[in-house]
């Protein structure tokens, strides 16, 4: 039986993948703390939660996990990306003379936003040399999707941000985007017939509008730590089910 482990933080998202998940028929363990229950079979297990948690647990169970590459961005063809991207070490990092977008390229360590020159980065000097670092041109997205993909296919997809902002009113309901849907998977489904895309088992793609140049790649996560927003659970259960292998496991 397929296990859905989920972390000791209780959040909308485990819980909304929880009842998924037993609608399946999947077995639902959320853990009290690190402890690793010793009956787990590790060749049937699904995790979701924090960078950290999931990582540990992976380590402990001798787990695969699916991870986009750091470089993934800027391997990128111009036309899927339409703004100038690069990635350094941390060591070649120089204070910033322009405003610049920064974030720590394969973890979320430090606030992944617009620097302005000068602007203290809280949490850069305590990172390792060898961290790689992306920087990019600040652009305008006028709406952002997330996308779940298994095996280069499309599992669900949700709008996130419109204008700026969040793409919800309340606590639940999602504002209608109609105007950009239809646009958006029409975008995400030329990303993944697109041969120079190079995309592990399961990621999340997140895909957006720039203002006055057209839709783009914003960035890829592991889906096993991403926020599911407004997406179909169950296609989130089938991506995250191919997000993690044992290691005696072919791949």
């Amino acid at each position: 039986m397929t296990v859905l482990i989920l972390s000791p933080r209780y959040t909308e998202d485990s819980r909304i993948l929880g009842i998924a998940a037993r609608s399946l028929g999947w077995q639902v363990k959320r853990l009290v703390n690190r402890h690793i229950p010793a009956d787990l079979d590790p060749t049937d297990l699904v995790l979701y939660g924090e960078s950290f948690f999931v990582e540990y647990l992976a380590q402990e169970l001798k787990l695969t996990l699916a991870v986009p590459e750091p470089e993934f961005l800027v391997k990128l063809p111009d036309e899927l990306v339409k703004r100038k991207l690069k990635i350094i070490k941390r060591a070649a990092f120089t204070p910033l003379s322009t405003p610049t977008f920064v974030k720590v390229a394969d973890i979320k360590s430090i606030a992944a936003k617009v620097y302005q020159p000068q602007e203290e980065i809280l949490g850069l000097e305590s990172l390792p040399l060898d961290t790689p670092l992306l920087l990019a041109e600040p652009v305008f997205w006028e709406a952002e999707y997330r996308c779940f993909i298994r095996d280069g296919k499309l599992q669900a997809m949700s709008i996130y941000m419109v204008g700026g902002e969040p793409a919800v009113y309340g606590a639940e309901r999602w504002t209608a985007a109609s105007a950009t849907d239809d646009a958006a998977v029409e975008f995400v489904q030329k990303v993944l017939a697109d041969k120079r895309v190079q995309l592990p088992m399961a990621v999340v793609i997140d895909i957006g509008l720039i203002e006055e140049r057209g839709w783009s790649i914003v960035e890829a996560n592991p889906a096993w730590a991403s926020g599911i927003y407004n997406c179909q659970p169950e296609g989130v259960l089938a991506t995250l089910k191919a997000a993690v292998r044992a290691d005696d496991q072919t791949a």
